[in-house]
């Protein structure tokens, strides 16, 4: 899971970069379509394309593709307009949902650490947030839509992973976000990368990047939700925005405040709780 944190992280710093040169359309479309790419390759170089998909979980990964592209499309508009900080922390919201919707969905039982670490961390996140000064505005409510969404494309996730291989899931997952994010970049006339247009190797680049990291962070969180349930990870997931403050500062320049500080802190702090008494539980 801390791994899989980086690789979201990394897609966020990545997005920020890349909207420079790039749309909203384009930017989500190549993305999953060079992720796409990316899970053919493995799948053949590792002589698994002959490896049949479990069609009775179809229903669950439109749904879940769905889930994830919206909560995608919001966090990349917040994004272009925020900081990175502040885009990740309300994606991160998303875990606050997952325990509720896992019990509303399938009944699972959420130990008391999961919820005292999670909303340890969640009051970092509004920390970091500083709900006074966006959050109250209606992109910060996109933004906290996305997170709602990001919530349940995990609770989908983590019960695809107990039937299926985490790279075909993965494969199929990009698949059909490549094909859904098709329609509104091509409905939208947007040609970046397409046509009459020379071809920018640094936005190659990024996009490359971008499909690397979105891979990783999928399947070693596959990996993850194969051992335990999404709710029992979800603080962990806040090492993300840890990373946003940091990435923020070392490479956008953008330096975080006292607040944002302690904020972090108290993210650290949830994970621990976690960790710590879900040890002693078990």
């Amino acid at each position: 899971m801390l791994l899989s944190s980086v690789g979201l992280t990394i897609t966020g710093l990545l997005a920020k970069v890349g909207f420079q040169t790039l749309t909203l359309n384009s930017l989500v479309f190549w993305r999953f379509f060079v992720s796409f790419l990316i899970c053919l390759s493995l799948l053949w170089l590792f002589r698994k394309l002959d490896e049949e998909v479990d069609l009775g979980q179809i229903k669950s990964h439109v749904l879940r593709a769905i889930f994830l592209l919206l909560s995608q499309y919001s966090f990349y508009y917040y994004l272009e307009k925020a900081t990175l900080l502040d885009a990740v922390a309300l994606l991160n919201t998303g875990p606050l949902f997952i325990p509720m919707l896992e019990r509303w969905i399938i009944g699972t039982r959420v130990p008391m650490s999961a919820w005292v670490g999670i909303l340890v961390s969640f009051l970092g996140v509004m920390l970091v947030l500083q709900p006074e000064n966006s959050i109250i505005a209606w992109i910060g409510l996109l933004g906290l839509f996305g997170g709602f969404c990001q919530g349940m494309s995990q609770v989908l996730f983590g019960m695809n992973t107990k039937r299926e291989a985490s790279d075909i899931g993965v494969f199929v997952l990009m698949l059909l976000l490549a094909v859904f994010s098709a329609i509104p970049y091509f409905l939208s006339g947007d040609r970046t990368l397409v046509e009459g247009q020379e071809l920018d190797w640094s936005v190659i680049g990024i996009l490359i990047g971008l499909g690397v990291a979105s891979v990783a962070n999928q399947l070693f969180r596959a990996e993850a939700y194969k051992r335990e349930s999404p709710s029992r990870l979800a603080a962990f997931l806040y090492i993300s925005v840890l990373l946003a403050g940091l990435f923020d500062w070392c490479f956008l320049g953008v330096v975080p405040d006292f607040v944002s500080i302690v904020g972090a802190v108290l993210i650290i702090l949830g994970g621990i709780i976690k960790v710590y008494y879900g040890t002693v539980q078990s």
